[in-house]
């Protein structure tokens, strides 16, 4: 099979990952890509690099070989899910409380420190601090503060 093969398809594939991203605006902001060079992959003007191939899978949550292919499953995990990970029920009012108070949390720290991260970090940085608070106890502000400085210092 010749890579003009592998790419017949591929704009198609770039349009959908960039829907499923967000839309353009939002797939540029999480990829770092511009808007031109994003309308470029789906006209078929160009081809992306293998960074930036990985940066719309990720921001799509789809297979980097579905995306680069058009072979295997489009989304990612979709068949661990289907064969074993059940559906999750509905978040309790308690946890709802906590998880906004993690994103306001991580706001609020990351402008005390003048940083910004990408939309994929901050779930990560929320899930973290979720999992961390919901095994402590009592926390307050300066624990939320230090443990957030502690996943920067180690993601650095």
């Amino acid at each position: 099979m010749s890579n003009e093969n592998l790419n017949d398809e591929f704009p198609a594939r770039a349009a959908e990952a960039i829907s499923l991203a967000g839309g353009p605006t939002e797939a540029s902001k999480k990829t770092g890509v511009t808007l031109a060079t994003l309308a470029r992959w789906k006209n078929g003007e160009a081809d992306p690099s293998r960074s930036n191939l990985i940066r719309l899978a990720a921001a799509a949550n789809v297979n980097l070989q579905w995306l680069a292919t058009g072979s295997g499953a489009k989304q990612v995990g979709s068949e661990e899910r289907q064969a074993s990970a059940p559906t999750p029920g509905p978040v309790s009012d308690e946890d709802a409380v906590l998880i906004a108070l993690c994103v306001r949390s991580l706001e609020e720290w990351l402008q005390e420190k003048n940083l910004i991260l990408r939309p994929i970090y901050k779930g990560e940085a929320v899930s973290l601090l979720f999992k961390y608070l919901k095994i402590k106890e009592s926390y307050g502000k300066e624990d939320i503060n230090a443990f957030l400085g502690a996943i920067a210092s180690r993601a650095a």
